[in-house]
């Protein structure tokens, strides 16, 4: 399976950096393509289902993710439900960096 991985460097704290990105509702702030709503209930925790929206090669479609483990403040690993999907896990890592 593919591994993508990304490093982002913000100015702000690790809990809200990690709420931010691990919220998949807020998908089309990164990936334009795509929409993303909670379908369960608050607060997000393990077991929690989104419903994300995309669109790729002028196809639509609708993938079910659930977070399949939850350590807030600093990891979060959310699986799509889609077996055929490429990419079918995202693994979001958070940590502080220091200042040389």
């Amino acid at each position: 399976m593919p591994i993508y991985s990304r490093t982002i460097t913000v100015k702000g704290d690790i809990e809200s950096a990690f709420n931010f990105v691990a919220d998949f509702r807020n998908l089309d702030q990164w990936d334009t393509a795509s929409t993303a709503e909670l379908i369960t209930n608050e607060p997000i925790r393990e077991g929690s289902i989104f419903k994300a929206k995309t669109s790729f090669n002028d196809r639509e479609m609708i993938i079910d993710y659930e977070v399949i483990e939850w350590g807030a403040p600093l990891r979060a690993f959310i699986k799509s439900r889609y077996k055929k999907l490429y990419a079918n896990r995202y693994n979001i890592f958070i940590c502080k960096l220091k200042r040389y």
